[in-house]
Formats: structure tokens, C-alpha cells, sequence
């Protein structure tokens, strides 16, 4: 550590109106300096610092808050600068104008302690930031920016509304907060009070006029009134501008702002992505078979381009899917859209090319939260019970808040689900008086308010905690407005508004190039959609058909003894009712007459079976003695010149043909005693199915006396 770097940093901080205190602090920059390589850009980089720092309060540097900004600024080193992020509405950094130094200071938004109970104090918060933040945007535009050696003609002063009462009749100009407190009496507000305000004969510029929106007035004051004459918004500011005043709020995210070298790597790289593309819809309704099979096509044809392109090709699909993701609002639970999502998930994976070559994002709409919660700006992202079987099943997959953030490498694309453009026409106080459409006055009114939802509190409610997450500042460089309205592409200062359209009943959606910064407005032939789903119908049809053909013959073959009275009430049993799931067509009531009737006619048709094999082995019987009696006669009348021999030959073939007899006789009891066998196992069936028709009949009797 050599003296004259001592004195070197002794000037740099005494020319910032600095003093650091104590040798340790000294000691502390210097150790930090001898780290770096650039010690001037090092020393003058610390400096902004520690002057941008939340905790400076004072000229005087303790040694304390030196060690806090270098430890925040080594980790800062150590991130890496990532090409596309992802910013959710918790993970939004905290932007706050410190009016005495002119400077911002940023707030990490997802450590910070969230406060329920204060909910007043919050909100009287959130709308001092909000007015601070346009207030010093307006002062620094060249119309309102006060010249001290120059006279301008165009210059106008914003006036204080404590100070309109002390010059009645002169104009004045005023910027303030449109409130409504009583039924038709608007007032204005600012830091200082508040006045109300006559806007019966004001002329109006570019916008719609809503209340808790910031105006700039220009009028004089009569009484206590004050008579608008021309009533504007506070005008814009572009990125660029903005950027290069604040270079703290160049970066969406939390870590420290690029220095040039950095932010010239990324636009380089930013330049080459040709082959990427950020597909944009909204209204993806899940329910809807011809959703699904307008984005089964789309998917189709990006699919098929990924499998024409080459291996090293930089090809790289990203689709952000924007609700309502059903076409009525989310029931009670979330088993539907639990379903539906498992559903696409399915289809996404069976296009194989896409698994490595793209990526989705999901956004929620107002429908998709349960309750009330939907109005509420911003909203949560879907909780994992619906998400899980997805994400699963697409682990390229991110589903975040509403409002949603994409850094990707040097720009910033902000992504909001909302009927805006509707609300904004429909609670306007004030209509404008140019001609122009209505979509662009409601794009730039956001722009200009820098703010998502310059709404009425009863029809946009926020959350107090997270109103920093629905700011706009700087601008956008594409900000993406999910309406029910149609399409739209409108640029003002440098930013791009795009409406994606209904993607449910237009089949329209948006691609954007990142490296030419160029919006190009797709759409799908509803003509082909719905021939592929005409032809999806009638091929389930068929199915249903050829199902109900096979039915009746696996009935037939699993009941193919029993009669058709028995077997339609056996079909019938609990246990084939709860066998299955799938609904059944409404049946005839149990009729037990029927039944009984039919198990006796097959106790019957057993009992006639039996009776004639009876009667058949009789028969048998007596054929054998008659032909015993005949051999008898013929052995004790034998005609005249028989010999021995012949006598001993009848006697043989009696004794064979008796033999014989006898073996038939076995095998005949042998089949007889099979049959009874068989009739005692069928009988011993039917009784047990008896009994469980009879058992189900008293369980019909139970449940129809509950349903009485």
C-alpha cells in the first residue's frame, strides 16, 4: 500500500463530499483496491456505491458500511450473467427514488419482510412511490425542466396544489393523483394536499382518464375549485434514456448493473440468436377439443421444423401460454385442470423433436385462481397439485406468476393476462378527444403511467407488498398484453405493445424474433381445424359402433347354459356393477317374477333329462332278458341232425353276446352316475346364484327405502 495511493483515495472521496472515518475504513478500501486490476475504475465504481447505497445517510463512511458494499460487490462479481431469466413477481427487485440525492436505490424483493397487518400504510406507500417516480421523470423532460441561463418560451413549471390557492386566477400547472372521493367530485393529489377539480370543459390529449391514474393539469382557479382546461398524461420516457441516467435499473434482476464491456458481450451474443423464437398466446383453453387440436397442428409444423433443421443449429423454440386456461372459471378443486394439463402434457411428449429444442412457460389467467383471488394483482402461479403430472412429463416446463419477466440477454419482455384494454374504456371519466383507436390509447396509457393497472381499487385490487412488481421503469423493451380483444401491434418510445388475440376463437398468436426485435403475427385455418376435428368424431364413432357389435357375443359366450330371463337378471348383480367405472345405460327395475320363473323352467329341462335316461337304461334292460328267454327255447327244442358241436357253438356266442351286455350295462351306470354328478354341481350353481339374486333384491329393497 504505497502513500500516494492513500492520497488518491483521501481526494476521490473528499471530492464526492466524503470522509472516511478511521484508519480501519481506510485500511479496509485499500485492501479491496490492491484486489482489482483497474485501481482508478475500482476506486470511482466504490464510490457510486456507497452513494447509492440504501444505508447512506451521511457524509461521514464508516467502516461498517464499507465492508457491507464490498462484500456485496465481490458476490455480485461471482454471478454469472445469464443469457434468459425468468423473473417472478416475489423475485421482482425493489426500486425506490431518493429525492435528496436524486438517485435510486434497489431493494432485494425477495428477502424483504412481507407486513399484512399495516395494509394502510402499505398502500399510502405504494402510491407515494408510484407519484415519486413520475414526479421526477417529468421534472427531467425538456418541457417541465426549468433552464437557469436560458429563456424558453415552451417552458412550463409544475406548480404545487398548496400553492394554486395563493395565485387564483392565474394558469397554473399541476401534476397530481385523479381521486374521486364523493359521487362526481374528482380531485387532485399530491405530496403537498389536494383540491377538487372542475372537468366539465377540459380538453383531453392521448390516453383514458381513469381514477388512481397520475395526470398533468393545466387550469386556473376560481373559488376553490380548480377549472381543468387541458388534461394530459405525464409524458413517457424511453429505455435508453432512462438507463443511461439510472444504470442501477438496467438489469430486472437483483445483481449489480452491467458495466459496458459486459453489456456490449450481450448484445453481441443477443445478435446471433437467429434462430430463435418466443411464441406468445393467450387464452388457451384446455377444455375445448378444438384448442387442443389447433395446438396439436401448431405444435405439429414447429415440431416438423425441428426435425428439418441440422444438429448444430441454433434453433430454439420458447412458448409462453398465457390463461384462461378453461373456458368457465376454476371449481372448487383443481382435479380438471389437473386432468387437462395431463392431457397436453401427453400430447407435448409425443412430439419427440421439440423435447430438446424448446422450452414453456405458463402464465395464469383471472379464471384459473380460485375465488376472488383472480381479481387480485399479482397473481400466484398454479399450484403444484396441478403442475405435477405435467412437469413430469415436460421437464423443460416453468409455470410463474402474473405478472411475468424475461430478461433475455440485454432486453426485457414483460408478459401481463388481463381484459385492460376493457376495463380502462369502460371506467374512463374522461373520453379523449383525438381520433384514434382505442388500443392505442390504452397502450399508452400504461406507458405513461408506467404501471400495469392504473385502475379503481374495486375493480383491480393489489397487493400492496408486490406494487412494485406491477411498475414499468424503466420501459420494456416488448410488453405483452393478454386481452379478449384482437389483435394489435402499437410502438411508442421505443417499446412494443402486442396482443396475442383469443387463441379459443381466433387461432391467432405472435412470434418474436429476439435478434431483429421483431414482432410477426401468426394465425391458424380454422377451416382445417375443424375438418381434422370432424374426422376425429367420426373415427370415435366408429369405434363406439364396432364396440357395441362385439358386446352381445362375449355376453353370450360368458353365459351360455343360463336362460335369458335368468341371465338378464344376473348381469345385473352388485358385483358386475361395481366391476367397472365407466357409466352404464339406466335399467329395467329388478323383476323377481321373471327370475323365479325362469330358474324353474331350467329345474325343469334337468328334471325331464333325467327321467328319460331312466327310461332308456330300462329299455336296455329288457331287451337283454327277452333275448335270454329266446336262446333258452331254442337250446330245449333243438331241431333234428344238430350236433354236439353245434351245441357248444350257440353256447359260446350266448355267453359273449351275455358279456357284452354286461360291459354296455357298466358303462352305462358309469355314465348315468356322471350325469347325476353333473345335475347335483349345476343345481348346486343355480342355488347359490338364487341366493345372491335374493341377497341383491333385499339390498335394492334397502337402498330404495333410503333414496324414499
Amino acid at each position: 500500500m504505497s502513500r500516494k495511493q492513500q492520497k488518491e483515495v483521501w481526494s476521490c472521496f473528499r471530492m464526492n463530499g466524503l470522509v472516511l472515518t478511521g484508519k480501519d475504513t481506510l485500511n479496509s478500501v485499500m485492501d479491496y483496491l490492491q484486489k482489482s486490476e483497474d485501481f482508478d475504475a475500482s476506486l470511482k465504481d466504490l464510490v457510486v456505491r456507497i452513494k447509492n447505497h440504501p444505508n447512506f445517510s451521511q457524509s461521514k463512511i464508516t467502516s461498517e458500511l464499507v465492508q457491507e458494499i464490498i462484500d456485496e460487490t465481490e458476490q455480485g462479481d461471482g454471478e454469472s450473467t445469464e443469457a434468459i431469466v425468468i423473473i417472478d413477481h416475489k423475485e421482482a427487485p425493489i426500486s425506490r427514488f431518493d429525492k435528496d440525492r436524486k438517485v435510486f436505490f434497489r431493494e432485494n424483493g425477495a428477502s424483504r419482510s412481507i407486513s399484512a397487518k399495516n395494509v394502510t400504510f402499505n398502500r399510502l406507500q405504494a402510491f407515494r412511490e408510484r407519484y415519486e417516480i413520475i414526479h421526477q421523470r417529468v421534472m427531467r423532460n425538456e418541457i417541465f425542466e426549468k433552464k437557469k441561463f436560458v429563456q424558453d418560451s415552451t417552458y412550463q413549471e409544475i406548480s404545487s396544489i398548496t400553492s394554486l390557492r395563493r395565485n387564483p386566477g392565474q394558469s397554473s400547472c399541476v401534476l397530481g393523483l385523479l381521486t374521486q372521493p364523493k359521487e362526481g367530485k374528482f380531485h387532485l393529489e399530491d405530496l403537498t394536499g389536494n383540491v377538487e377539480i372542475d372537468l366539465s370543459n377540459a380538453d383531453t390529449s392521448v390516453g383514458l382518464f381513469t381514477e388512481n391514474c397520475v395526470v398533468v393539469a393545466q387550469g386556473t382557479m376560481k373559488g376553490d375549485i380548480f377549472v381543468v382546461q387541458v388534461l394530459a398524461m405525464p409524458p413517457a420516457e424511453d429505455r435508453k434514456d432512462t438507463c443511461k441516467i439510472f444504470p442501477t435499473l438496467s438489469v430486472p434482476t437483483n445483481r449489480k448493473p452491467y458495466t459496458p464491456e459486459e453489456l456490449d458481450n450481450l448484445r453481441s451474443e443477443e445478435a446471433q440468436q437467429s434462430g430463435t423464437r418466443i411464441i406468445v398466446l393467450s387464452d388457451v383453453w384446455l377444455d375445448r377439443a378444438k384448442v387442443m387440436n389447433g395446438l396439436k397442428m401448431m405444435l405439429f409444423r414447429y415440431d416438423s421444423a425441428c426435425k428439418e433443421a441440422d444438429e448444430d443449429s441454433d434453433l430454439f423454440l420458447i412458448f409462453v401460454f398465457m390463461g384462461n386456461f378453461t373456458s368457465q372459471p376454476a371449481p372448487k378443486n383443481y382435479s380438471l385442470h389437473r386432468e387437462l394439463f395431463d392431457q397436453f402434457g401427453t400430447m407435448i411428449q409425443s412430439f419427440k423433436n421439440l423435447e430438446n429444442k424448446s422450452s414453456f412457460i405458463f402464465i395464469p389467467g383471472p379464471n384459473d385462481v380460485l375465488g376472488a383471488n383472480g381479481m387480485i394483482l399479482p397473481r400466484n402461479s398454479l399450484p403444484d397439485v396441478i403442475t405435477e403430472p405435467f412437469k413430469k412429463k415436460v421437464p423443460s416446463s416453468t409455470f410463474t406468476s402474473d405478472p411475468c419477466r424475461i430478461k433475455f440477454y440485454s432486453q426485457e419482455l414483460l408478459f401481463h393476462r388481463d381484459d385492460i384494454c376493457s376495463k380502462l374504456r369502460q371506467y374512463s371519466r374522461r373520453p379523449s378527444n383525438t381520433e384514434k383507436s382505442v388500443y392505442e390509447h390504452a397502450a399508452k396509457t400504461i406507458l405513461c403511467q408506467g404501471h400495469l393497472c392504473p385502475l379503481p381499487l374495486h375493480v383491480a385490487p393489489i397487493d400492496w407488498n408486490y406494487d412494485h412488481a406491477l411498475r414499468m421503469y424503466p420501459l420494456p423493451n416488448v410488453l405483452i398484453l393478454g386481452d379478449k380483444a384482437s389483435t394489435y401491434t402499437i410502438t411508442f418510445k421505443s417499446t412494443q405493445v402486442a396482443n396475442p388475440g383469443c387463441f379459443a376463437s381466433d387461432f391467432t398468436f405472435y412470434s418474436y424474433d429476439p435478434s431483429s426485435k421483431e414482432l410477426e403475427p401468426c394465425a391458424l385455418e380454422i377451416e382445417e381445424i375443424q375438418s381434422s376435428l370432424r374426422s376425429e368424431d367420426a373415427n370415435a364413432i366408429r369405434k363406439k359402433k364396432k364396440r357395441k357389435e362385439v358386446r352381445p357375443t362375449k355376453k353370450d359366450a360368458k353365459e351360455p347354459n343360463l336362460q335369458e330371463g335368468a341371465g338378464e337378471s344376473l348381469a345385473r348383480t352388485p358385483k358386475n356393477r361395481t366391476s367397472t367405472n365407466k357409466k352404464t345405460p339406466p335399467t329395467k327395475p329388478f323383476d323377481r317374477s321373471a327370475n323365479q320363473k325362469g330358474i324353474n323352467s331350467f329345474f325343469q329341462a334337468q328334471a325331464t333329462e333325467a327321467s328319460t335316461s331312466t327310461d332308456r337304461r330300462k329299455l336296455r334292460l329288457q331287451r337283454h332278458s327277452d333275448s335270454e328267454d329266446e336262446g333258452s327255447d331254442r337250446d330245449s327244442d333243438p331241431s333234428p341232425g344238430d350236433g354236439e358241436e353245434e351245441q357248444n357253438r350257440d353256447v359260446r356266442r350266448v355267453r359273449d353276446q351275455l358279456e357284452s351286455e354286461d360291459d354296455d350295462d357298466d358303462e352305462e351306470q358309469e355314465g348315468v352316475e356322471e350325469e347325476e354328478a353333473q345335475q347335483v354341481q349345476i343345481a348346486s350353481k343355480v342355488s347359490g346364484k338364487r341366493r345372491r339374486l335374493e341377497d341383491s333384491d333385499e339390498e335394492t329393497a334397502e337402498v330404495d327405502e333410503v333414496l324414499i
